[in-house]
């Protein structure tokens, strides 16, 4: 299966941070939450804020005279046909077959899509809950994928589900009075989420197949203030969930929370203990390898692969900076021997990266990619193929898959 997180705690939400700046801008992103509230490393928030970025800040491109992405081989360019041409497209998930998850303004409507793309560059399935802005997440082996939508009535975002059948099902968390998001769903058809209390605080849910909707209690020591909480990221197929707390310190820890409703907690080496700091856990397989982020004393990023046993690697792309916010964003999914993410250089610029199992790393960008980089690079197959999301020199988006060699 094939799927993955994103983003930071105190660099939250980085790759759709780098879509919101507008034309022209090379500010870091802001520490403030970018739309749904402010998870340590949400993969799937920041919806809102760059929804009304794009429509503030919304490029002046002439589809005509915009210069086409040259021809490379290792890269497969994901531009939806019906894409508003000043907002472009974003990919999020790869699943075993080939078949991609993304997002795009539709021409028709000026709404976002959601959309499911064929290995034969087709485009069966478009969602969109209502009439609401309707974004997507990564998908199963099983072409069951999930997403968000806010609400126009609310302006709440809520999570929706698509499932074997083809049927498109929004939901609510029945405590999530501040909306909800998915994280990932395994290939039994179990969504692991996020919900907000009425305080602000995150808590985890699931969601089976059939609709049972179970509230997981709150792992050890998650804080309950705003911005603080429980948060799911992972789940394999034996229904272990992989995430992280938020204490009343602001400080972040990792866990596992397996099968059998027992809570197992870690830091992982190098993580700071003031606010902004510490470990989350992105994913775990069916063999309990876990990855994910741990931010030092320093406010700098590494990458994390724990194994079975306990024992950790460090990741560091060879090109990541060294100064607060920068650094390697995170392991974010790890198949068949090799783990994927982003890096932030020098420069603040975000690259990706992927980690061979000899422990070589190898540093990429798409072609045509402009001073924004290459963010959102969190999910991969056991072919190999990786795919993110990029933004050209005319600040318009557009998916990618990278081939392998």
């Amino acid at each position: 299966m094939s799927t993955s997180t994103k983003s930071v705690f105190a660099f939250l939400l980085l790759g759709s941070a780098l879509g919101l700046l507008p034309a022209g801008a090379t500010a870091k992103p802001n520490v403030l939450h970018q739309g749904f509230r402010s998870l340590p490393l949400a993969r799937l928030g920041g919806h809102r804020a760059e929804r009304d970025a794009f429509r503030l800040h919304k490029p002046a491109v002439n589809a005509t005279a915009h210069h086409p992405i040259r021809v490379n081989a290792n890269y497969t360019i994901v531009d939806h046909p019906n894409a508003d041409p000043g907002y472009g497209t974003r990919v999020f998930g790869i699943n075993e077959s080939s078949v991609v998850s993304g997002q795009y303004v539709n021409t028709d409507d000026g709404a976002f899509h959601a959309f499911l793309r064929m290995p034969d560059n087709t485009y069966p399935v478009d969602i969109q809950v209502g009439t609401n802005d309707t974004f997507v997440g990564l998908l199963n082996d099983k072409n069951e994928v999930f997403g968000s939508y806010i609400d126009n009535d609310t302006g709440i975002e809520q999570p929706w589900v698509r499932t074997k059948d083809g049927t498109v099902t929004p939901f609510q968390v029945p405590d999530g009075t501040g909306g909800g998001i998915g994280q990932l769903i395994n290939n039994k058809g179990v969504l692991v989420g996020d919900y907000f209390d009425g305080n602000g605080a995150f808590h985890c849910f699931t969601r089976t197949r059939k609709g049972t909707i179970t509230e997981l209690p709150d792992a050890p020591g998650a804080g309950a203030g705003a911005n603080q909480g429980s948060q799911g990221i992972g789940i394999n197929e034996e229904g272990d969930v992989s995430g992280g707390i938020v204490d009343n310190n602001d400080n972040a820890m990792a866990f596992i929370r397996w099968a059998d409703g027992s809570y197992e907690e870690f830091q992982a080496p190098l993580a700071g203990t003031g606010p902004g700091q510490g470990t989350t856990a992105a994913e775990i397989d069916d063999r309990h390898w876990v990855v994910g982020q741990v931010i030092d004393s320093n406010g700098v990023m590494h990458g994390f692969i724990r194994d079975p046993d306990g024992i950790f690697t460090i990741v560091n792309a060879p090109d990541a900076g060294t100064s607060s916010g920068q650094g390697t964003v995170a392991v974010e999914h790890r198949e068949a021997g090799w783990a994927i993410g982003e890096y932030i250089d020098s420069n603040d610029v975000s690259h990706g990266y992927y980690r061979k199992d000899s422990g070589k790393i190898v540093e990429f960008d798409p072609p045509g990619v402009g001073g924004a980089g290459t963010y959102y690079v969190v999910s991969s197959n056991k072919a190999h193929q990786i795919v993110g999301a990029f933004r050209d020199e005319n600040e318009v988006r557009h998916g990618f898959i990278r081939n392998p060699n």
